[in-house]
């Protein structure tokens, strides 16, 4: 699956910008790389050629069996919360940079010892720039501004 308009007829991945990413690309082939490049999950079983002065960043690469070439820069990047507000209320706001169609899980602890460990609270189907959640308390767990602590995980599926 490729979005954004980005690969042409000679297989060149080009023209992403911001917090844009590719929700998952399967290579077969060979796929040119010529400019800066995000990638979700990577997947299949060609070549990635990654020309000088272009950078792909993927965040996993479960799923390919396929070599990189050339001088450009491959690596791999974490999912990261981007974000973390406490608005009005006391609510507590998560954002992060998301994938098109990408399914991220937010989990919620009161504490990293507890042996309930990390409780899932909702799944966000990612947007493609950046998603956002905001914890208004409910289903087991009190309101933030009620709440001595809390700790967040987010975790992506593709």
């Amino acid at each position: 699956m490729l979005a954004l308009n980005s690969l042409d007829k000679s297989n060149r991945l080009a023209g992403f910008s911001g917090n844009q990413a590719l929700g998952a690309l399967r290579v077969a082939g060979t796929v040119d790389v010529v400019s800066v490049v995000y990638v979700w999950t990577l997947r299949g079983s060609g070549t990635l050629r990654v020309e000088s002065g272009a950078r792909f960043y993927y965040v996993n690469t479960s799923g390919w069996t396929g070599t990189v070439t050339g001088s450009g820069l491959f690596q791999q990047v974490p999912v990261v919360v981007g974000g973390l507000e406490i608005e009005a209320g006391n609510s507590v706001k998560l954002s992060w940079p998301s994938g098109a169609g990408l399914t991220f899980d937010v989990d919620w602890a009161e504490n990293l010892m507890s042996i309930n460990g990390f409780i899932s609270i909702t799944n966000v189907l990612g947007s493609g720039t950046n998603d956002t959640w905001t914890d208004i308390g409910g289903l087991g767990r009190p309101h933030p501004g009620v709440a001595t602590q809390r700790f967040y995980r987010l975790k992506v599926w593709p």
